[in-house]
């Protein structure tokens, strides 16, 4: 006489035979085909399995940790050894927390293609003002176009400065030429001039600032050794 199975043993038309018992990676599967009594030893059976791989797996790991550190430590005993892992073991206690972040590095100064010379000595006359400028191209094998300079003039009383665009003449300079400009603005108006910016081509070129009797002679300067590209004095 056969058996009438039990109302949790028939199959539920459209539920699937088997499903997981939890979303997470490594849930076991819980299969409604099985009578539950069976089921129970089979998921009983897999988990003890499943908790031995993991026990033997850490086992597994933390062997090959303390022997990685183990060799570590014999290598950090060799001179040229210790050397070439200091900068793997720097990086490890930065990530860690252990030591500080290295300073940024320094920014890299713009090529100074310029050299300014002037005196903030402003030549005054008939309630006037004139701001004079040399430039002098000492490179070798630069040619500059479309140069001019460009001055901020200090407004009197009030402290602000006035931009004023003065051209170069000539404006193509090649190696060995100078260049002159001339600005003159009213004396009741303004006290002197703050800065001098200088561009070729519409792009300002970076300078360095040079005292006006350290300018060589047109002379000395072509057997010394040129410097940057341009020097300006005014």
């Amino acid at each position: 006489m056969s058996r009438t199975p039990l109302a949790s043993e028939v199959p539920i038309p459209g539920k699937p035979l088997a499903q997981r018992a939890g979303t997470h990676r490594g849930s076991l599967w819980i299969s409604h085909a099985l009578p539950p009594e069976l089921e129970r030893v089979r998921l009983r059976r897999e988990l003890q399995a499943l908790v031995e791989r993991r026990r033997k797996a850490r086992r597994r790991l933390l062997i090959a940790g303390a022997g990685i550190l183990g060799l570590l430590a014999l290598a950090l005993l060799v001179p040229p050894a210790r050397s070439a892992l200091k900068p793997y073991a720097t990086w490890l206690g930065i990530r860690l927390g252990f030591l500080p972040p290295p300073p940024p590095p320094e920014p890299v100064p713009p090529p100074r293609d310029l050299e300014v010379s002037y005196s903030n000595q402003v030549e005054e006359k008939d309630g006037r003002l004139t701001f004079r400028g040399t430039v002098r191209n000492i490179s070798t094998s630069e040619t500059f176009e479309n140069l001019h300079a460009e001055l901020s003039l200090i407004k009197r009383g009030s402290q602000l400065t006035e931009t004023r665009i003065v051209p170069i003449r000539p404006s193509r300079l090649q190696p060995g030429d100078v260049g002159t400009y001339e600005l003159t603005v009213p004396a009741s108006e303004f006290t002197g001039n703050r800065r001098v910016r200088v561009f070729a081509d519409g792009v300002e070129i970076p300078y360095r600032y040079v005292l006006p009797e350290a300018l060589p002679s047109k002379r000395g300067l072509s057997s010394a050794k040129p410097r940057k590209n341009l020097e300006l004095s005014r």
